[in-house]
């Protein structure tokens, strides 16, 4: 955040905290990322958000986008599970939430909408890779 603000770029850090289920699931953070975000239009008077998620971030920021919004020019995901995790395969910790890291799970394949720039980094030599909506 330090960095940000010394580049002179406004970042506003989420942590969910309304969620109905103790784990949080992506519906659930999505309809809580869909508040965060008007609050933050509205404070800030900007139509366009970039949104940068870590882990399990990058796919309640998919869900969200899924619901036709057009308020994210980019969704920047670290480390996303985009199509599941291998270890969530054989785990039951944090249930039911742990399934939407499972291969094939809806949640990974959530459609991208055209209006939003989708980006994934990976630990991979730290590449970065860009996806289009098709």
């Amino acid at each position: 955040m330090d960095l940000l603000k010394k580049d002179g770029i406004v970042a506003y850090p989420i942590t969910f905290k309304q969620s109905d289920d103790k784990c949080g699931s992506s519906a659930e953070h999505a309809k809580e990322l869909s508040k965060i975000i008007r609050q933050t239009k509205d404070e800030t008077g900007q139509n366009k958000m970039n949104i940068v998620g870590h882990s399990k971030a990058g796919l309640d920021a998919r869900v969200y986008l899924a619901n036709n919004t057009t308020d994210v020019a980019n969704l920047i995901m670290i480390v996303t599970p985009n199509v599941g995790f291998p270890l969530a395969e054989s785990s039951e910790i944090c249930t039911p939430v742990i399934y939407e890291l499972r291969f094939g799970a809806a949640v990974t394949e959530v459609k991208m909408t055209p209006t939003t720039q989708y980006y994934t980094i990976l630990p991979v030599n730290g590449i970065l890779y860009q996806e289009t909506a098709s």
